[in-house]
Parts: C-alpha cells; sequence; structure tokens
C-alpha cells in the first residue's frame, strides 16, 4: 500500500515553526535545496517542516478522528459528520477526506525521510542526532496514525524525488514492529525533558507516552500478546515519572497568558501569533465542539458547530458519581453560562461577573431543574431577567431504558440547528484572538498528556487482570477532577472495567482528537457508536459493507491502489 509519493521537498525552506525553539528559516537566495539542507541552518528549516506537517493533520476540521463516534454527532454545519466517515454505510474508497488524510500523513512521512537523508550530509552539529531523533519520530507517529486507521500500510524509509510506482503493503503487524523498534531506538538521543526555548520538541517522556500508547493498541490486536500490555504498563509508569497531577482540572486548560502550556502537558503541536503567516492561518479547535454562536458583530469566538456533543456527551459527567455538581470537569469543559459574549468570561473576575448579564443559560438536569428556574431568576433579575434558557433534560439511564434515552438525545439535537442553541465549549478557548475566523486560533494543540498516561496505564493493567491496579490509577484521575466530599469519588477494582475507562476518557478527554481511536483499539466502536449516536439509529446494518464485512478499518483510497503496480487488496468491508 505503499502510496505513490510525488514529492519534491523544499526547493525553498519556507514552512513553519512553533515557538521558542522552532524557528522560521527561509532560504529567500537561489541556494539549491541539496546545498541549502547541508547547512545547520536549512536543516533546522527541513525539521521544522517536518514538525509543521503535523497542522496539515490536526490543524483544521479533525473529522477522521471524531466522526461516527458516541460523543460527536452531526451540528449546525452539517456537511462533516454527516459524511460517510459518520455514517460508515456510504464510505467507500473514494472519500476525498479519508485520501487527504492517508496522503498527508504520508506527506509528512516523506519530509521525515527527507530530514533523515539530509541529516547524513548536513552540517555537525552538537544537536544533529537530537534533530535526526525527533524526524524518526514524527515518521513513526504517523505510521501510528496509519495503522490504527487503515491496518497494514507500506513502510517507507528513504527519501524519494521521483515517482515510484511499486509499493507492496507490510503487514499490520510488521508496522507495529517498525513503530516499537524506532522509538526504542530513537528515545536515547532525544531530550529527557524539552523545556524552555525547546518546549515543543519531542523529548523522552513523549516518546514513553507513544511506546505506551503502540503497545496497547497492539495487545488488542490479533496479533497483540499480553506482554504488550504489560509493555504498555512499564512505559506508561515511565512517561508519567512520579508526576502528580495539577489540582485544578480547569487550570491544564486555562485559555489565559499561554496557560495551556503546563507540566500535563508532555508534546503538542506549536501555534502562536508569530509563527502563524496570517492571523487566520492558526488551528480550528476551540470553533468545533459547541453550538454556533452567530457572526462576528455579537462578539463571540467564531464557531463552525460542526462537533457539538451527542447527550451521552454530557450524560457521561452524570453517571458514576453520587452527584454530578461535584464533577469539576463538566463545568471547566462546558461554559454554562453564555454573558454578553463568550469571552467576557477570561475578561473579568468572578465578582464582575455577576453583575454581567447572563445571555443564554445551559443548565444540565443535575443543576438547575425546570422547576426551579423562577427561583434562579429571582437570585439575580437584574443579570437574569432577561436571559434565554435552554435546559439539558434528564434523559434517564440508557443501560435500563434506552428507548428513552435515545428519544431524549433526538430532542436534545434538535437545537444543533439553532444559533446558540448549545452549550458553549470552553475547553480550548484561546484569549487574545484578534480576527473573527474558525482559523484564528493560537493555542497548542495538545499531543500526549499526563492524564491520557494514567488511563493508557489503568487500561493495560484491565488487560493484565490486575484491576486493583487499574482502580488506583483511575482513581488519580478522578481524585483530581471530582470535590472530595462525593461518596463515589474513588471506585473499587470490580468497577475497572472497560467500560468504565472509556468513560473517563471521555471525561477527562473530551475534545481531543482521538475518540475513534479508541473505541477501535478496545473493539467497542460499533457498540457503542450505535448505542449513543442517534445518527446511526441503532442500526448494525450502518458498519456492513457490500462484501459483508464490517466497515472498521478506513479504506484505502483508490487513488493509491491505482497508482500502484503492486496488487494492493483493499481493506474489508469496501470493493475490491
Amino acid at each position: 500500500m505503499k502510496r505513490i509519493l510525488l514529492y519534491m521537498f523544499l526547493a525553498a525552506a519556507t514552512l513553519l515553526n512553533g515557538c521558542n525553539g522552532f524557528l522560521d528559516e527561509d532560504n529567500r537566495s537561489n541556494i539549491p535545496a541539496s546545498t541549502f539542507y547541508t547547512t545547520s541552518n536549512g536543516y533546522k528549516a527541513l525539521l521544522n517542516a517536518t514538525y509543521s506537517s503535523l497542522r496539515d493533520i490536526y490543524g483544521s476540521v479533525p473529522t477522521i478522528m471524531l466522526a461516527g463516534t458516541d460523543l460527536y454527532h452531526v451540528g449546525w454545519a452539517r456537511g462533516h459528520t454527516e459524511s460517510p466517515l459518520g455514517m460508515y454505510m456510504t464510505l467507500n474508497p473514494t472519500d476525498r477526506t479519508v485520501e487527504t488524510f492517508y496522503s498527508n500523513c504520508f506527506a509528512g512521512i516523506g519530509l521525515a525521510n527527507t530530514c533523515l537523508y539530509y541529516g547524513e550530509t548536513t552540517e555537525k552539529t552538537s544537536i544533529l542526532e537530537q534533530q535526526k531523533a525527533e524526524a524518526r519520530f514524527i515518521r513513526a507517529y504517523y505510521y501510528f496514525l496509519l495503522v490504527q486507521h487503515f491496518g497494514g500500510v507500506a513502510v517507507v524509509t528513504e527519501m524519494t524525488n521521483r515517482p515510484l510506482l511499486e509499493f507492496p503493503r507490510n503487514t499490520e503487524a510488521e508496522v507495529y514492529d517498525f513503530i516499537i523498534t524506532e522509538l526504542t531506538d530513537l528515545r536515547s538521543a532525544l531530550l529527557a525533558r524539552a523545556t524552555g526555548a525547546d518546549y515543543g520538541h519531542v523529548d523522552q517522556r513523549t516518546v514513553d507516552f507513544y511506546l505506551s500508547k503502540a503497545y496497547l493498541t497492539r495487545g488488542w490486536t490479533t496479533g497483540g500478546s499480553q506482554d504488550d500490555f504489560t509493555k504498555a504498563k512499564e512505559y506508561g509508569i515511565a512517561a508519567i515519572a512520579g508526576e502528580s497531577l495539577m489540582p485544578n482540572f480547569g487550570d491544564t486548560y486555562s485559555a489565559v497568558n499561554y496557560g495551556w502550556r503546563n507540566k500535563e502537558v508532555f508534546w503538542s503541536i506549536i501555534y502562536s501569533p508569530e509563527s502563524l503567516e496570517r492571523a487566520t492561518t492558526g488551528n480550528s479547535q476551540q470553533s468545533h465542539f459547541g453550538g454556533y454562536l452567530d457572526g462576528s458583530p455579537a462578539g463571540n469566538k467564531s464557531t463552525d458547530g460542526m462537533f457539538p456533543l451527542t447527550l451521552y456527551g454530557h450524560y457521561v459527567f452524570a453517571k458514576d458519581i453520587a452527584d454530578p455538581n461535584n464533577d469539576t470537569r463538566y463545568y471547566s469543559t462546558y461554559m454554562e453560562n453564555l454573558y454578553e459574549h463568550s469571552m467576557v468570561y477570561y475578561d473579568k473576575t468572578e465578582a464582575e461577573l455577576a453583575s454581567v448579564p447572563i445571555t443564554y443559560f445551559y443548565p444540565p438536569w443535575w443543576t438547575v431543574a425546570y422547576s426551579d428556574i423562577p427561583a434562579w431568576v429571582a437570585e439575580n433579575p437584574t443579570q437574569r431577567s432577561k436571559t434565554v434558557i435552554r435546559q439539558i433534560d434528564n434523559p434517564g439511564n440508557p443501560d435500563t431504558d434506552l428507548a428513552t434515552f435515545q428519544a431524549a438525545s433526538v430532542k436534545f439535537a434538535d437545537n444543533s440547528s439553532v444559533n446558540y442553541g448549545y452549550p458553549t465549549f470552553r475547553k480550548f478557548d484561546c484569549q487574545g484572538v484578534t480576527v473573527f475566523s474558525n482559523t484564528s486560533s493560537f493555542r497548542d494543540i495538545d499531543m500526549a498528556r499526563l492524564n491520557d498516561a494514567y488511563l493508557t496505564v489503568a487500561e493495560a493493567c484491565i488487560k493484565l487482570n490486575d484491576q486493583a491496579t487499574a482502580a488506583t490509577y483511575i482513581n488519580t484521575v478522578r481524585e483530581r477532577g471530582i470535590k472530595a466530599d462525593d461518596a463515589q469519588r474513588t471506585i473499587t477494582a470490580d468497577q475497572a472495567t472497560i467500560d468504565f475507562l472509556l468513560d473517563e476518557r471521555a471525561r477527562e478527554l473530551m475534545g481531543h482528537y482521538d475518540r475513534w481511536q479508541d473505541l477501535k483499539r478496545t473493539g467497542t466502536l460499533k457498540a457503542r457508536s450505535l448505542k449513543y449516536n442517534l445518527e446511526l439509529q441503532n442500526d448494525p446494518n450502518r458498519f456492513v459493507g457490500q462484501d459483508g464485512n464490517e466497515k472498521i478499518l478506513r479504506p484505502i483510497p483508490q487513488s493509491a491502489i491505482d497508482r500502484n503496480k503492486a496488487n494492493i487488496e483493499q481493506n474489508p468491508g469496501y470493493p475490491q
């Protein structure tokens, strides 16, 4: 499946950076690339371009990682989650989103290979081996993305500057072997911790995190073993390295003054105003997950409403807990009160907000019931008398009355086509954005986080039948997010199941670009998506392809098959 790589990479290097240690470097002369890349500045520019390629995957609309899961459904911009990726039944090898993702991954691999090629001839510096290791990591990371979505793919390790017409497809097992061998080998050449001016560079802790993820994911495959889960646990613990979580969940996502760069973030895709070509070439993460908030005159952040949370995305905070009001993660994820505009929240103190009119109020059933709304208004009529209230109804328990839950889900989703119809999602807000655009955020996109590492270790322990240790790691996460007086703040060993773990991942990592991978890895994609995603209408046939196989893997793009002289077999569920 080695896609044809036609890329002549960077006749002149101008591609990007991030901030701090990532510097913009331009080859503004007529120096050939082969000469430019043999200088230390030219090589740095090439590595920066390799990092920058990740923006093509994560900077815009991550439909392939979110659509068709239990947490995200069709939003105001209906064309995205309503696409074949969200519906499965119509997904086919000519899908443009899949082809773009596939091509972008291989383009990033091509850049990494070019970086490694010139690494053999470029000017020798004290950090050259570290730079080469970073390029190898990015290449391995792209293969990790590809193998999760497509299964086996062709492993390309050499630079190519001409059309190559025959790439046999490696097996899934071979791709995992490549990823794990690469990460293990390159680790020692990296910084132990990338801090200060090096922030944003891959470091040893990042590699430990992804070794844990790679072993965990391979362990779930038919070729996996219990040793994979043992390794996943070991590397996850190495990534944690005894680091404790920050006391306040909300502080780890602070929108103010680069507050998102904190000790819980191992590695992220760096954005900053000085790194962007224009103010509208940032990322769109803050725009996706709430309702549409109208145009620029309203003063809100720009939103596209593409991936509003399903009702289950709210309900998940109310289950597994004695009093949902005690889970502080809900109120750090959603903005229950929308004041004069969405960014007022960050410009005023809590005391000052008490006198700011509330435009919209989105109370879930556990905070203010319908019968209590008059009393809520009466508490502060100056602030609340003109508030539009959009209550989130109690849907009941889907485990005992799925029909009632799904009916409530339909009613809840009806608000997706209404301006201000959904609670504002605030987790990825970016204070200081000056241009009204869906791609104007200069907030970093987190890739590897401490809370994720804790939950990865917990998942490995569940698969090792060590539920007691799994509960310990889950409880560390819950104790930070849930108030101490809640009777169900911690769980017992018998509660440490994969379903509970996936719910905990939802509560901690809502909005991160990994939900499809989580469900696919754990073999729960079909069951959870059919149950909680109303677009799929609880219809198991949605996953069944023309050949009778289920569409769990993505289709190999037809264009990649057509251009490859090797006889490439299409994935199950799709036309051969």
